[in-house]
């Protein structure tokens, strides 16, 4: 069979469900604000491999894409040959979408493409505090999705992830505790700076030990262009003591965009960065 397999880093600054529509609360009130296409950013990375001479055909992509063509001589970004345009709702600030009309790698050969736009978050959250910690909800990653890591960071406090989480069905919220025992002040490792040295191997770095996309430390994704420079405005809200940032790896899930090419195996992964308005900001230990 054909495979289909998409990475996708997803910035969302979302409302909490926990401070409710009518909250006074200054970030809360922006992000209701927004426009729901202006809430996000998605970085993509879609692997196709054929396993036949059948082609790909795409539906319901987003942002504007690119192949990526890597040789001996060096790795290059280009533009598809064929797109299809489509505009985006959102009046002044509608946005084009550009991506292939079709992908034809050849059989068993492979074609890697990525692709970046603004994107209507896909998530419905509610952050509190608990007794135990902090409870997280997300409704909206897809039945049979797993989380299989995640941070909180609160202020100067990085909470960790007390257990892992498969949805079950459609309907079904997802729930996790970020524990209190669990808290730092520092990141954990995969959270973590990407560059930074091994000691007992300087002359490589951690997010180089891993063959595959999904298998790289998350901080390694989040360090690329794109998710690297929005950082630095989810510091600015950070810095204000009103927000908290929620970081998810999740495996599993249906893919964001249709993809036909006979028999076909798909798969798609997500690193969610997600900036959270909460009441008073401070950590609880």
């Amino acid at each position: 069979p054909s495979v289909a397999a998409r990475m996708i880093v997803a910035d969302a600054f979302t409302p909490n469900g926990a401070l409710g529509e009518s909250s006074d609360h200054p970030g809360q009130r922006a992000a209701l604000a927004l426009p729901a296409e202006l809430r996000g950013w998605n970085l993509g990375m879609t692997y196709c491999f054929a396993g036949s001479s059948d082609s790909f055909e795409l539906e319901r992509a987003q942002g504007n894409w690119f192949e990526y063509v890597s040789s001996m001589q060096g790795s290059v970004v280009t533009r598809p040959t064929t797109m299809v345009q489509s505009s985006r709702s959102g009046g002044i600030e509608a946005v084009r979408s550009a991506a292939p009309m079709r992908i034809k790698p050849g059989i068993w050969s492979v074609s890697t493409f990525i692709d970046t736009g603004p994107s209507v978050p896909e998530l419905a959250v509610l952050l509190a505090p608990s007794e135990e910690g902090w409870v997280f909800e997300a409704q909206g990653l897809g039945p049979g999705a797993r989380i299989t890591t995640g941070e909180l960071r609160i202020g100067d406090r990085y909470y960790r992830l007390g257990e892992r989480y498969r949805v079950r069905q459609e309907s079904d919220a997802a729930r996790v505790v970020f524990a209190s025992d669990l808290a730092s002040g520092a990141p954990a490792r995969e959270w973590g700076d990407p560059f930074a040295v091994d000691k007992d191997r300087p002359y490589t770095q951690p997010w180089m030990y891993a063959e595959r996309v999904r298998d790289l430390m998350p901080s390694a994704l989040l360090a690329l262009p794109g998710p690297r420079e929005r950082a630095r405005a989810i510091e600015a809200y950070m810095d204000t003591g009103s927000f908290a940032l929620v970081s998810l790896v999740v495996t599993d899930q249906p893919m964001d965009l249709a993809i036909f090419a006979g028999e076909l195996e798909s798969s798609r992964s997500t690193v969610y960065r997600l900036l959270v308005p909460i009441e008073g900001g401070t950590s609880r230990d």
